[in-house]
This record gives C-alpha cells, structure tokens and sequence, in this order.
C-alpha cells in the first residue's frame, strides 16, 4: 500500500499538467476555427450571397434613389427657371397669360388632323419629329392628337366644360371643381409651354373617339412609355401620381424635358414634381 501510495503521488502532478495542455489545445482549435467562421460569413461575397432576396431588393432601391438625388442635385437654375426645359407647370405653377415660347412649324403629317396648331417649342420640335418616326418605323401609326395651346384656347376649352356640368344640373362651383378635373384651367396645362404633346394611334382615336387610360394596354403605348426618353420625352402623369401631379392618369401625354433629364426622370420612377423637389433638398 505504501508503494502503490507513492507512485501516485507522483504520477499526480504530472497528470493535471498533461490534462492543463489538452485543455488549452482544444480552447486554441475551437477559438481559431470560429474566427475563421466570422471572418468568412463577414466577407463581401459571403454576405452578398447570403442576403435575403427583399434585402438585394432593398440595397438597390437605395442605390437607385441615391443615384436619382446625386442627378437631380445637378439640375441647373436655368432648366428650372420659367422656360427652361423643366420648368414646372401644375395647378400651384401657372402659366403668364402672355408667355409664348420660342415657337417652330411641325409638318401637320404628324398631327392626327390638320386644323391642329401645329407650333412646337423650337426646342422639342426635332425631337418629336423623331419620335413619332421612329414609331412609325416600328409598326405604330401615332399621331399628336393636341401639342400647343394658347391660354386663350385653353380657357375656351375650360369654359366648355363648365357649361357641361352646368347643364347637368351642377352648382357653379361644383362645375368647375369637376371641369378641372378633366381639363386644365387656363394657365396651368403644360400644353401652354409648347413642350408637350398628346400622342395615341390614330385607329385608336377614330375608334374611340377620345383618349382614355386604357390606351395603356395596346402595344403601341408599351413601345412609347419604353422609347420615349430616348427622345427626351417623359410620361408626364403617371397612374400611381395622381395625388402629386394634380391631375389624372394620362397615358398619352407627353413632355419634352430633355434627353438626359429624361432618362433620369424615368429610371428615378419619380413624377416631374418630386424629382424637382429632391433637387431642392
């Protein structure tokens, strides 16, 4: 028993420090394979892969809108003074009743009748040539249906719509809440600019016999709504703005803005008014 006692004590020590190593040892691996972990799941292409699919989405509607405020930032003074290609022209921003632009001729073989005004901004005038062209040339017989008005006919087109509303029995108040619902009061139609332009096939309108928002479904509006900034042209009152804008769904008014302006303002999804208002902030 004594000797048996006397190994033990000796082999004690020597067990716990054995025991101590090993211990450390596993701490050491299980520590270093976790940084490992870490660093791989923190690593750019690691964490671009595991992001959720609304995340991805998330991540580039936010890069889009930081792009869309870095452009809109850069809009000069002059576009956006009264005259310029942005200028803005709504229910709050009216036209003078004196302004007239910096008028051209557009050939009346692009207006769906020929007792149209066919003077356009010296400006867009080309470039809307070109679009109802390169339409054309694609299988889409557009015709302009109304470009530029005068305030005076803007008024008279207004007054006609009062009386309707008159006629049916509405107060005089109500009648005009209603007729600018429908058309702009004098002054603030951006027809008024001369850069803006009702476009719609012309089989379209005879059989019609007025433009409604559900042009949006023929093939020839899929082809404007696509091409149309390459043209400088934007889809001016957007379905979704309605609330902004003022004004209804037009799926066949257009304004000119620009070429560059306008591939900003359509891949921004933004209306006229808030990509302005971004500008400001």
């Amino acid at each position: 028993m004594g000797k048996n006692n006397k190994r033990e004590v000796k082999k004690g020590p020597i067990f716990v420090f054995a025991s101590v190593i090993c211990i450390l040892i596993v701490v050491i691996v299980v520590t270093t394979t976790n940084m490992r972990h870490v660093l791989s799941a923190n690593s750019p292409s690691n964490q671009s892969s595991k992001q959720s699919p609304s995340a991805v989405i998330a991540s580039s509607v936010s890069s889009s809108l930081a792009a869309s405020t870095a452009s809109a930032s850069a809009i000069s003074e002059n576009e956006t003074a009264f005259g310029g290609l942005l200028m803005l022209v709504n229910k709050t921003h009216p036209v003078p009743e004196n302004y007239l632009p910096n008028f051209v001729t557009v050939p009346s073989k692009y207006y769906y009748s020929s007792d149209k005004d066919n003077r356009f901004d010296s400006r867009a005038a080309p470039y809307l040539e070109k679009f109802i062209t390169g339409a054309r040339a694609a299988g889409f017989d557009l015709d302009i249906v109304s470009g530029y008005r005068s305030y005076q006919y803007q008024q008279e087109n207004y007054d006609r719509h009062v009386s309707s509303f008159l006629s049916s029995g509405e107060s005089s108040s109500q009648a005009k809440i209603d007729a600018a619902n429908e058309v702009a009061p004098p002054g603030t139609s951006e027809h008024e600019t001369g850069l803006a332009a009702d476009i719609i096939t012309s089989n379209w309108y005879v059989n019609n016999k007025d433009l409604t928002a559900s042009f949006d479904q023929t093939p020839a509006f899929a082809w404007m709504y696509a091409h149309c900034a390459d043209y400088g042209f934007i889809l001016r009152y957007l379905k979704d703005k309605v609330n902004v804008t003022g004004y209804e769904y037009e799926p066949w008014h257009y304004r000119f803005v620009g070429v560059d302006n306008a591939k900003k303002i359509m891949q921004s999804g933004l209306c006229l008014e808030e990509y302005l208002n971004t500008a400001q902030k």
